[in-house]
């Protein structure tokens, strides 16, 4: 069910997107049946058929809900937050605004194919990623603020053997009491594999 957390405008833009024939991708929040809040990572994509007519929206939906309570508990004490993440199947980072790394859990450091303490002795997952996906990473970086401090986004990841490979990350920037950028909390997960169901049933 639609929360009141978005605007008539906001919904006027997925519209406007959908229908001009792009993908629109995005953060919802919505409510629960029974009235809770559900926060999604939302990709809308229009279907045509053979004469180019609209004839369907596909919808890829994925609660997370607890994603974003996992960035709450950035917030709190250093004890309940390595509690937390290393209960974590999804990768969780925090970087300096430079891109180094000062804390990552072992989803993050297996995913890399790295030692956490490898990882923490000066590695910069930012100067690593290739050339695209930095800018990319840059780009949503440079969108955030003090009012508006998390983005979620999708990476892909082009590997040496001409395959690509994804992530989904939600990022949020940390400002001190002046809005100075302290550091990044992030997020991610590896959608390869639901990028390729995606792509698959857009074939269908």
């Amino acid at each position: 069910l639609r929360s009141d957390r978005h605007d008539e405008a906001f919904f006027a833009e997925i519209d406007r997107t959908t229908r001009s024939g792009a993908t629109w991708t995005g953060r919802l929040i919505s409510r629960h049946k029974h009235g809770h809040e559900l926060i999604q990572h939302a990709t809308i994509s229009p279907l045509h058929d053979e004469a180019g007519r609209l004839i369907h929206f596909i919808a890829v939906k994925r609660d997370v809900s607890d994603r974003e309570r996992a960035l709450e508990a950035l917030r709190d004490s250093e004890e309940r937050y390595r509690g937390v993440v290393e209960a974590q199947t999804e990768f969780i980072v925090r970087q300096r605004p430079d891109g180094a790394i000062t804390f990552t859990n072992d989803a993050f450091c297996r995913h890399r194919g790295m030692t956490r303490q490898a990882m923490l002795a000066g590695y910069n997952d930012l100067e690593r990623l290739p050339a695209a996906a930095r800018d990319a990473v840059l780009r949503h970086w440079c969108s955030l603020s003090p009012e508006q401090p998390i983005v979620t986004y999708d990476l892909r990841l082009d590997q040496p053997d001409s395959s690509a490979r994804y992530e989904q990350w939600t990022d949020r920037a940390v400002f001190d009491s002046q809005g100075r950028l302290v550091e990044y909390q992030s997020i991610g997960r590896d959608i390869t594999a639901l990028r390729q169901v995606e792509t698959e049933y857009r074939q269908l």
